[in-house]
């Protein structure tokens, strides 16, 4: 009997449709030691297998519309030792694979499983497969048993158009430059490979709409931006500073846990608002060679209405980050926290290096916990590594904590861009001697007179040299 062995692993890939399926073409090349066969197949196209084409040769077998349609196909044709064949959405085809894998299901729950309940529920939520197209490429490799042929049909390839998504899943993937390899009877040496190619042509009228589509899209999206763009305001209202932190975690270093992610969130103090979300999760990145790289972006911008609140001050507002790791076993690890003030008074690019601090006991029992179970979650309050926003006082004693140093580092990056109205000239009450240098040193980098100002006399100066250079070279 005849054994067949995959040798290469196979997955599946959807693929957006936006052109007609019906345009849709398929070549498949297999070679078979020395023999090739190529066929280039359009979509729901029937090819008859050496079995189907005796069976439906008989027309007295034949008993059904789509049988009697099937005999007047192949009783004209010749016979022929192709081997590559297709199930179409009207043959009756069911899987060996989907087939073990629901016996499979079904006996894994045993006694326990109420095989009533499990039909009931699907009948309740019945699968829509009208919408669903199928069509399989197949390859007969059987023999004949003295004068009998012993059909051994293999999947070559499943084909699934959805039309509401008007997407077409592959599976297998088309291949590249490597074919699918077949190992037929493990004891011997005969290898099968084959190949899958898309080659769908695009007509003219189809070509069209997709060129129709993509510029609806390409509209949709200006709309979007412009939208984004008339909402954004250059010109900052009076008594209002205005602060646009450009984010990005670059990467973190000497961290236990292969797979790690940070968490994070903006603190505003008092006098400090802002629309934009605040808080955000990166993705999940292997650690190699101790260094995990995430490049994650974000943005927001914060507001300050510092004359109409009359406020006590500018504090800074601050981010904390909660830096966790996840095992391929789904335990969660806490590797540290950190937090930075958001340098509002310094515009610019600013990069920084984040000592994190694991917060728990350092002992064989915490050890053994975060080994097997995770540590994850431990900690409440993540501003404790700061100053939180309702602690009173001039002091915060934080000794007797149990915490870990050493628990890695992470880099970040800020740019900072600073916003405030040309006509505000004056000073600003409520202000400490730090603040108020710092202020006035913003007021005088954003000033927009005192900018002109500065450029005309750089222009009046480069044109005093100018005159003395000539007056210079006349003596000369």
């Amino acid at each position: 009997m005849i054994e067949i062995e995959e040798t290469t692993k196979r997955f599946s890939r959807v693929y957006s449709c936006p052109d007609e399926i019906r345009n849709f073409q398929i070549r498949i090349r297999l070679e078979d030691g020395e023999n090739e066969e190529v066929k280039v197949l359009r979509w729901q196209e029937k090819k008859f297998s050496k079995f189907e084409r005796e069976l439906y040769n008989d027309s007295k077998k034949c008993l059904s519309d789509l049988e009697k349609s099937y005999h007047e196909q192949v009783k004209n044709t010749m016979d022929s030792n192709d081997v590559v064949f297709t199930y179409t959405g009207d043959d009756e085809y069911e899987s060996e694979d989907n087939l073990l894998f629901e016996v499979g299901d079904a006996a894994k729950f045993g006694e326990g499983y109420d095989f009533e309940m499990s039909l009931m529920s699907s009948m309740a939520t019945p699968h829509l497969e009208r919408d669903i197209e199928h069509m399989q490429i197949m390859a007969d490799f059987g023999e004949y048993f003295e004068e009998t042929w012993l059909k051994r049909e293999y999947l070559l390839c499943r084909l699934c158009y959805s039309k509401n998504t008007k997407s077409l899943t592959v599976f297998p993937d088309f291949t590249k430059t490597n074919p699918y390899v077949l190992s037929v009877n493990a004891d011997s040496s005969r290898k099968i490979k084959y190949w899958l190619e898309n080659s769908s042509e695009t007509s003219k009228a189809d070509a069209e709409i997709i060129s129709a589509v993509v510029l609806h899209e390409a509209k949709v999206r200006r709309d979007i931006l412009a939208g984004k763009l008339s909402s954004f305001k250059c010109i900052v209202e009076e008594g209002k500073l205005q602060a646009h932190v450009f984010l990005e975690i670059l990467r973190g270093k000497d961290f236990e846990g292969s797979d790690v992610y940070v968490r994070f969130f903006v603190e505003l103090p008092e006098g400090w608002t802002s629309d934009d979300q605040l808080d955000g999760v990166t993705q999940a990145s292997a650690n190699r060679n101790d260094v995990s790289h995430f490049g994650f972006p974000f943005e927001f911008t914060l507001d300050h209405h510092r004359i109409s609140e009359g406020g006590d001050g500018f504090a800074s507002p601050k981010i904390y980050f909660e830096v966790m790791s996840k095992s391929s076993w789904s335990r969660f690890g806490s590797e540290g926290f950190a937090y930075s003030a958001i340098p509002i008074w310094s515009p610019g690019q600013h990069e920084f290096r984040l000592a994190c601090i694991r917060v728990g006991p350092n002992s064989t029992r915490s050890n053994l916990r975060r080994f097997f179970v995770g540590d994850g979650f431990t900690c409440k309050d993540p501003t404790w590594v700061g100053v939180p926003s309702d602690h009173q006082g001039k002091v915060m004693n934080k000794f007797g904590t149990d915490s870990v140093c050493g628990g890695g580092e992470l880099e970040v990056r800020m740019s900072i861009m600073m916003q405030r109205n040309a006509r505000e000239v004056g000073g600003v009450r409520g202000m400490d001697e730090t603040g108020t240098s710092r202020l006035r040193f913003l007021v005088d980098r954003l000033d927009s007179p005192g900018l002109v100002e500065s450029v005309e006399k750089v222009v009046r100066a480069f044109q005093n040299a100018r005159k003395n250079m000539l007056k210079a070279r006349t003596k000369i």
